[in-house]
């Protein structure tokens, strides 16, 4: 969850994206709600709902929402825990080098950071570039563009994407979706 109260909440299966959730919170007094989250399936598939909870301020929140997605048949109920490494600044050069998605994965994935925060990436046919600058609060964020002008991509072509990216335990965590909430990105990687 981002301090705008944007959030991406991860469903993964033997470390591939299953499905992501994205939404905006808005919160007062320990609870939030976000009236339009958009479930995004690794398949295309997108669903509609709503996303409400409680939290305790850099502690923790607890939330469920309204999409039921296969395969968790009922609706997706999620626990987070606050952690001091968000409220410490995330550099271009933490993150210099190549960073690979985990091997069990069937379709490799590669992104490569270069000192000026330009990216170039590969899900396997699919190439993409991109850039990423640190986000200007001092989050460990990076906040970034990917732009995908390959038909093989399952984005299609000609699409450019805001995204967010972290690194916490050496793992590095790529997420954004369209502008039009309809394509969703994620890659987990390690150098």
């Amino acid at each position: 969850m981002l301090e705008t109260g944007q959030y991406f909440s991860i469903y993964t299966q033997n470390g591939g994206l299953v499905w992501m959730t994205e939404g905006i919170v808005t919160a007062t007094d320990g609870a939030f709600n976000a009236p339009a989250t958009v479930a995004l399936s690794s398949t295309g598939a997108i669903m509609a709902g709503k996303l409400s909870g409680t939290f305790a301020s850099k502690s923790t929140l607890s939330a469920t929402t309204s999409i039921n997605t296969t395969p968790n048949t009922t609706a997706l109920n999620f626990n987070g825990n606050y952690t001091g490494v968000y409220d410490t600044p995330l550099a271009i050069g933490d993150v210099l080098g190549i960073w690979k998605n985990v091997p069990n994965i069937a379709t490799t994935t590669t992104v490569t950071f270069a000192s000026d925060g330009s990216v170039q990436g590969a899900e396997g046919l699919c190439t993409f570039t991109g850039s990423f600058r640190p986000r200007a609060t001092g989050k460990h964020i990076l906040d970034g563009t990917l732009s995908f002008t390959d038909a093989s991509c399952a984005t299609g072509s000609r699409v450019n994407m805001p995204v967010e990216a972290t690194v916490v335990n050496n793992q590095m965590t790529i997420v954004g979706v369209t502008p039009q909430r309809t394509t969703a990105f994620y890659l987990a990687a390690t150098r």
